[in-house]
């Protein structure tokens, strides 16, 4: 049998389905997947994350598993009237499930899956007569306690996935501000370091954001703090050292890391000591019988592996256990579901600058080995 199509992409479609078949699961859920992608190449992202974000919402893993084939319209409109009587659902959530339905059997329906899409047998006046039109009280609207620490620890987890993940996650961040932008009851608080601020201009020209730079600490806050502890009012006599005092990172770990003065020369030797001494815990490691090399080499490892595989977090299990307990005790790391990594960038940055510096003076000039195995393939930096 020969298959042949016009494009490039028809031809692909076609041999995965000659191919696939007697294989491929055609669940609804993976034919929304396949909707889903053939859907992106011809939208904006944005889109096609309303979608995934309408799929979650309203497709139980029920209908999910369901073969395809299977679903007829009489059980499309029992399962659509049970989400509008029971969760509430008015108009506009309506409507984005049926958007839903028509992406994966009209899909279905292209590829020969099924012979037509049951969800146009569903009559749109007769469900919108039953949805929810009146407003809840304040009493009615109000969440549980439980609710609200499921939305905080999901929204936690998006934002983070979101601030590692650049450009490609920005769509996601964008609807985010897209949604909060429809109540003036929804705030948005977005953080950044200064430098990276240009990354949300797109963002700012679109919706209501207000812009709020925090400064460094002013002379006055400085004082204050010197008051109660010595070694500020110690270093804020040389000149030298007030890039370090007006950061709060850096004077809370003068403050909380026991450092004394002579120890501190500049910001270079100090990021030093942080490595060393708060980082690489050279002061505790024999608190938790573990080795200062061995401590240096699992967070090199943390850091490198999160770079290399660009996410939130590392499975914890790539760390040794007593190093793993020793870092999160320090508060070097924190842990999320078994993810670990090092709890400020700060922290990653120093990393990255004590083992860059450090094969760079190994290289003797040898600048090509110097990109091609520390940059490139050790660490992945590019």
């Amino acid at each position: 049998m020969r298959i042949q199509a016009k494009t490039y992409d028809a031809l692909i479609d076609r041999l995965l389905i000659h191919y696939s078949d007697g294989f491929l699961s055609r669940t609804f859920e993976t034919i929304f997947r396949m909707a889903l992608e053939h859907k992106k190449s011809l939208c904006s992202e944005n889109t096609g994350v309303k979608y995934e974000a309408d799929y979650k919402r309203f497709v139980s893993k029920e209908l999910g598993d369901k073969l395809i084939s299977d679903i007829t319209a009489d059980y499309l409109i029992d399962y659509a009237s049970a989400l509008v009587k029971n969760g509430n659902m008015k108009k506009e959530a309506y409507r984005a499930f049926k958007s839903v339905l028509n992406l994966t059997f009209g899909f279905a329906v292209t590829k020969g899956y099924v012979n037509y899409n049951p969800a146009q047998k569903m009559s749109n006046q007769d469900f919108y007569r039953i949805c929810k039109t009146e407003f809840k009280s304040a009493e009615q609207k109000a969440m549980s306690p439980q609710q609200i620490e499921a939305i905080t620890e999901e929204v936690r987890k998006r934002i983070e996935f979101i601030a590692d993940c650049g450009d490609n996650a920005f769509p996601l961040l964008q609807e985010i501000y897209r949604l909060a932008d429809k109540y003036s009851n929804v705030y948005i608080i977005t953080s950044c370091r200064t430098t990276d601020s240009s990354a949300f201009m797109k963002i700012n020209t679109k919706y209501r954001i207000k812009t709020y730079e925090i400064p460094d600490l002013t002379k006055d806050e400085i004082d204050k703090v010197a008051k109660s502890y010595p070694i500020i009012l110690s270093l804020q006599q040389n000149k030298k050292y007030s890039d370090l005092l007006c950061v709060p990172f850096y004077l809370n770990l003068i403050v909380s890391g026991g450092f004394v003065e002579e120890n501190i020369n500049d910001e270079n030797n100090f990021r030093n000591l942080i490595w060393e001494r708060i980082i690489c815990l050279k002061d505790k490691c024999r608190k938790y019988g573990v080795s200062q090399s061995d401590v240096r080499k699992n967070v090199e490892r943390i850091v490198f592996e999160r770079a290399r595989s660009f996410v939130v977090g590392v499975d914890s299990d790539i760390v040794d256990s007593d190093i793993l307990e020793a870092l999160k005790s320090e508060g070097i790391i924190v842990e999320s579901k078994n993810k670990i990594s090092l709890k400020y960038d700060i922290f990653e940055d120093i990393c990255f600058e004590r083992y860059i510096d450090k094969a760079f003076d190994a290289c003797h000039g040898s600048y090509n080995s110097f990109f091609d195995e520390t940059l490139t393939r050790n660490i992945d930096i590019y």
